[in-house]
Protein backbone atom coordinates (compact mmCIF):
# COMPACT_ATOMS: atom_id res chain seq x y z
CA UNK A 1 0.00 0.00 0.00
CA UNK A 2 1.58 3.20 -1.18
CA UNK A 3 1.00 6.79 1.00
CA UNK A 4 -0.18 10.03 -0.49
CA UNK A 5 2.33 12.58 0.21
CA UNK A 6 -0.17 15.22 -0.33
CA UNK A 7 -0.14 18.34 1.90
CA UNK A 8 -2.73 18.80 4.50
CA UNK A 9 -5.04 21.33 3.20
CA UNK A 10 -7.13 23.69 5.35
CA UNK A 11 -10.59 25.58 4.64
CA UNK A 12 -10.20 29.60 4.03
CA UNK A 13 -12.88 30.67 6.40
CA UNK A 14 -13.65 34.08 4.17
CA UNK A 15 -13.69 32.24 1.26
CA UNK A 16 -14.68 28.64 2.19
CA UNK A 17 -12.02 27.41 -0.81
CA UNK A 18 -10.03 24.59 0.70
CA UNK A 19 -5.60 25.29 -0.07
CA UNK A 20 -2.54 24.00 1.00
CA UNK A 21 -2.00 24.61 4.65
CA UNK A 22 1.29 25.96 3.91
CA UNK A 23 -0.80 28.87 1.60
CA UNK A 24 -2.91 30.46 4.59
CA UNK A 25 -2.66 32.38 7.45
CA UNK A 26 -3.56 31.07 10.73
CA UNK A 27 -5.01 33.35 13.48
CA UNK A 28 -5.03 31.58 16.59
CA UNK A 29 -7.05 32.26 19.76
CA UNK A 30 -3.99 31.82 22.41
CA UNK A 31 -4.56 30.50 26.07
CA UNK A 32 -4.88 34.11 27.34
CA UNK A 33 -8.21 34.85 25.08
CA UNK A 34 -5.88 37.19 22.63
CA UNK A 35 -5.78 36.82 18.71
CA UNK A 36 -2.63 36.23 17.14
CA UNK A 37 -1.47 35.92 13.56
CA UNK A 38 0.43 32.71 14.07
CA UNK A 39 3.96 32.05 12.61
CA UNK A 40 4.39 28.91 10.64
CA UNK A 41 5.28 25.65 12.86
CA UNK A 42 3.74 28.01 15.75
CA UNK A 43 0.30 26.00 16.29
CA UNK A 44 -0.82 27.23 19.83
CA UNK A 45 -4.61 27.26 20.87
CA UNK A 46 -7.82 27.06 18.57
CA UNK A 47 -7.36 28.53 14.99
CA UNK A 48 -8.35 29.12 11.46
CA UNK A 49 -6.95 30.17 8.09
CA UNK A 50 -7.68 32.98 6.07
CA UNK A 51 -6.29 32.93 2.33
CA UNK A 52 -3.65 36.05 1.93
CA UNK A 53 -6.20 37.90 0.05
CA UNK A 54 -7.76 41.35 1.32
CA UNK A 55 -11.24 40.50 0.43
CA UNK A 56 -11.05 37.09 2.28
CA UNK A 57 -9.62 39.32 5.00
CA UNK A 58 -12.58 41.27 4.98
CA UNK A 59 -15.00 38.67 4.59
CA UNK A 60 -13.72 36.27 7.38
CA UNK A 61 -13.88 39.75 10.03
CA UNK A 62 -16.79 41.35 8.58
CA UNK A 63 -19.63 39.12 10.09
CA UNK A 64 -19.19 36.08 12.96
CA UNK A 65 -16.97 33.23 10.80
CA UNK A 66 -14.18 34.24 12.69
CA UNK A 67 -16.06 34.16 15.98
CA UNK A 68 -17.89 30.81 15.05
CA UNK A 69 -14.74 29.20 13.94
CA UNK A 70 -12.58 30.01 16.76
CA UNK A 71 -15.83 29.88 19.34
CA UNK A 72 -15.08 32.67 20.92
CA UNK A 73 -16.58 36.02 21.09
CA UNK A 74 -14.18 38.87 19.35
CA UNK A 75 -13.95 41.83 19.90
CA UNK A 76 -14.90 44.96 17.99
CA UNK A 77 -10.74 45.99 18.57
CA UNK A 78 -9.19 42.36 18.12
CA UNK A 79 -10.86 42.47 15.04
CA UNK A 80 -9.37 45.62 13.80
CA UNK A 81 -6.09 44.54 15.08
CA UNK A 82 -5.71 41.32 13.48
CA UNK A 83 -6.70 43.32 9.83
CA UNK A 84 -4.48 45.52 10.18
CA UNK A 85 -1.25 42.65 10.86
CA UNK A 86 -2.79 40.56 8.15
CA UNK A 87 -3.20 43.30 6.26
CA UNK A 88 0.76 45.02 6.75
CA UNK A 89 1.75 41.15 6.43
CA UNK A 90 0.30 41.78 2.63
CA UNK A 91 2.05 44.57 1.87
Amino acid sequence: MEMSSRAPERTCIGCRSRRPQACLYRISKHFDNRLRLTIEGERVGRGAYICPDAECVEKALKGDRLARALRFKIAADAKQEIEQEILCQLR
